[in-house]
């Protein structure tokens, strides 16, 4: 898939240029970068295209408003991560849709020209476009993936997505250690693929806890509850995701989010908070390279030995022990 300036001419719009040392660091290893400034402001494409898949990332920092084409040159079916940026587009034989910033959602692409606006702002768009073998095992699991699969088959003009839903801090982790790959050849084809099979583990996962989430009992402000709890599985966060702080973020009383969610989730906020803080902190220990310190730092703590207590607390054993020995330990329930 390539971005164009224009539906009738697929050229990718602006200027070739090196790319800039500012942009430097959204760079992978791994990737074919192109670097492109234009009158709207500038685009960095990196793409890893094989026989088997074929990865793409595209980031814009965007100065005055423009429409953009992603151009399909065969039909396709993709998963789309929208990591930054709300992107209203046209998907072609379907009509408008909204990629909203934190979503994943997987697509029937069909062949042509599609659309997409651009207000002032910066945006990241992740997709991989997948091929039938790792689609067709899948039919049993979601029936819609099947229709995906017909009309690829049949190289519909209609475009298909399915169920949208909220990016998660494993799926985040997933796509972090995909983007920073330094593997090549062979082994970098195999590190791929194990990334893509997580990924959608991650997306069907998530849809479908989406949907139990929507069949919960009803109770007063059930949607606001289950955006916050998305919003804290987004980033687990012991110092962000206070009450005090969730209130003011939605704009909601502190009293009315504390017994909703109670009610919807049977576990209190900050209970459920604590929970999704030491389980990313477990899986980050045991998924990445990221420092302990780094690690603290991204779930809330400021001071480490304070994170390594939380920690020990939790699990009846420490962070280093983990790192050190990461085969000998089973996730507390």
């Amino acid at each position: 898939m390539i971005l164009a300036f224009h539906p009738t001419r697929p050229e990718m719009p602006g200027d070739a240029l090196p790319v800039l040392a500012e942009w430097r660091h959204h760079l992978s290893p791994w990737s074919d970068a192109i670097f492109r400034q234009n009158d709207f402001g500038s685009i960095l494409i990196q793409e890893l295209v094989t026989g088997e898949f074929a990865i793409y990332i595209w980031r814009l920092e965007v100065n005055s408003a423009v429409r953009l084409y992603p151009s399909a040159g065969m039909p396709t079916i993709a998963l789309h991560f929208t990591l930054e940026g709300d992107i209203p587009c046209k998907l072609g034989g379907f009509g408008d849709k909204l990629l909203e910033q934190g979503g994943q959602e997987m697509f029937y692409v069909p062949i042509g020209c599609h659309e997409a606006w651009f207000e002032p702002g910066t945006y990241e768009s992740l997709h991989i476009e997948l091929k039938l073998h790792y689609l067709e095992e899948l039919v049993g699991i979601r029936p819609e993936i099947k229709e995906l699969i017909s009309r690829l088959h049949d190289s519909s003009s209609s475009g298909l997505p399915m169920a949208a839903a909220s990016i998660h801090y494993t799926t985040r982790a997933i796509l972090e250690n995909l983007k920073s790959c330094h593997k090549e050849g062979p082994l970098l084809r195999l590190e791929m693929h194990k990334y893509i099979l997580e990924l959608l583990c991650e997306y069907l996962g998530a849809i479908q806890q989406e949907e139990e989430d929507r069949k919960r009992k009803n109770i007063s402000h059930k949607d606001l509850m289950i955006r916050i709890k998305n919003h804290i599985l987004s980033a687990p966060d012991v110092h962000e995701h206070t009450l005090e702080k969730l209130a003011k973020l939605f704009g909601a009383n502190e009293t009315l989010i504390k017994r909703g969610f109670k009610s919807l989730y049977n576990i209190s906020v900050t209970e459920f908070v604590r929970y999704y803080v030491m389980t990313k902190s477990h899986f980050l220990l045991t998924t990445t390279k990221k420092s302990i310190d780094d690690i603290a730092e991204e779930v809330g703590y400021s001071w480490r030995p304070a994170f390594e207590g939380a920690f020990k607390k939790y699990f009846d054993y420490s962070p280093t022990d983990l790192r050190y020995d990461r085969n000998s330990y089973k996730l507390k329930a």
